[in-house]
């Protein structure tokens, strides 16, 4: 984290000689914004940051989550490869999570990013709800609303992405028989609450997330899958994707993926996108 570093700080940080260059900078890239007005613009990467919270371990040693620590070297390398930073987060109690994504929307460095991924790979409970390695739940709904304009400013009207990875139920869309996949595990839930408990009171008016895409690994109510060689498939498509084809643009890249998932028999990949919400290229942009 980058609290206790001055704004000149960060901006030397991030590859800018002084503040007035990241000024100038900026300006730049307001332009470059106006230009691209509309659904046919395309967002302007010059920097990104990517949280990844991956969740191998749990209460119960039974659900340890053989093969998602590749998941881990996938990510950090392909993402690394792409420009980004990475800030990557293993094992977390709910407690834990709930203070990084708290501290996450008040971050320094988002004031100078051009764009956010949070990247979530656990077990799942329903298509909004995954587990922290303590056995506890996590709602992704109240993850998006840490984003919006109001509760993190530094992120208005720039690309925030939530790419989930976890079962959304216990149905199997994918068939059995998979060839030339190794020791294949189906994403099992830890325990079941019931709706009485899942249940959260919500105010009759709440600010909308924009500007956010969220992408997840299966439709609701389908088991995730993944293999305890290689890691989640969904995320290793991700990242073979991306690696062969950086400049693709996001919707170009999930129907990839989804393809590649069609062609193994795994299940398909979903994405959502609160309006408005442009092209997004993930490959960084020099910002000099």
């Amino acid at each position: 984290m980058d609290g206790g570093y001055t704004a000149a700080d960060i901006c030397m940080k991030q590859g800018y000689r002084n503040l007035a260059e990241w000024l100038r900078n900026q300006r730049k890239l307001t332009m470059r914004e106006a230009e691209d007005v509309g659904p046919s613009g395309t967002y302007y990467n010059g920097t990104g940051l990517v949280i990844f919270l991956n969740y191998i371990r749990f209460v119960d040693a039974n659900q340890y989550r053989k093969g998602a620590c590749k998941d881990k070297r996938n990510i950090i390398t392909t993402f690394n490869n792409l420009g980004y930073s990475i800030d990557y987060h293993e094992n977390l109690s709910k407690p834990k999570t709930i203070s990084i994504l708290e501290n996450l929307k008040q971050d320094k460095r988002l004031c100078f990013k051009d764009s956010l991924i949070l990247i979530i790979n656990s077990h799942g409970e329903d298509r909004k709800t995954f587990f922290t390695s303590d056995g506890g739940t996590h709602d992704i709904n109240e993850i998006k609303i840490l984003f919006t304009n109001t509760n993190c400013p530094q992120m208005k009207n720039k690309p925030k992405l939530l790419i989930t990875n976890f079962c959304r139920g216990k149905s199997q869309e994918r068939v059995t028989n998979i060839e030339n996949v190794d020791n294949v595990s189906q994403e099992m839930e830890i325990s079941t609450i019931n709706d009485a408990e899942s249940t959260r009171s919500t105010p009759l008016m709440i600010e909308l997330s924009t500007h956010l895409g969220v992408i997840c690994s299966v439709s609701e109510g389908v088991l995730s899958c993944r293999s305890e060689k290689t890691g989640s498939f969904f995320l290793q498509y991700i990242c073979e994707t991306l690696g062969n084809n950086p400049e693709e643009e996001l919707n170009v890249i999930i129907n990839t993926v989804a393809d590649k998932m069609k062609a193994t028999r795994l299940p398909h990949p979903t994405d959502l996108y609160e309006r408005p919400f442009r092209k997004f290229v993930f490959k960084l942009r020099d910002a000099n």
